[in-house]
């Protein structure tokens, strides 16, 4: 004859075993739920990556008949001036700006100066003359 367990055993092993499963599915789903509590907590409050960017302004200048070269390099840098100072102004993310200052005639259009500057030297440096290039000789001299 086999030996076989009472019933109230065999009814206790049961009522464990439920428990037992029922302990491991909450222990799994409050893991789950804190885990996605915790990555929404995260993704809603952590701040999105920016774009940080580069801005390209062309600026045109009319060239005034009988216009000295110096006073069309003075206006070319006045506008670069205005031109870089507002594209920061504008947008907070923009890294640098790029401005390319054109003289026009009604024959030609040639490049007179291009800023490149980054946020951090235009603050320490307003002044374009320190970081600009500058196209040689007159532009009506170079059309010619």
């Amino acid at each position: 004859m086999q030996w076989s367990a009472p019933q109230s055993f065999s009814r206790t092993r049961r009522r464990l075993h439920r428990s037992a499963q029922r302990s491991i599915t909450l222990v799994g789903l409050t893991a789950l739920m804190g885990a996605t509590g915790l990555w929404l907590t995260e993704a809603l409050v952590a701040p999105q990556p920016s774009q940080i960017y580069t801005s390209r302004l062309s600026l045109f200048l009319g060239r005034e008949p009988g216009e000295a070269y110096s006073s069309l390099i003075y206006r070319a840098e006045r506008a670069a001036r205005t031109g870089a100072q507002r594209s920061f102004a504008q947008d907070i993310l923009m890294r640098e700006v790029v401005v390319t200052v054109v003289a026009e005639d009604p024959s030609s259009a040639l490049p007179v100066l291009i800023l490149r500057v980054s946020r951090d030297q235009w603050y320490r440096h307003p002044d374009p003359r320190r970081w600009a290039f500058y196209y040689s000789g007159d532009p009506a001299q170079r059309a010619a």
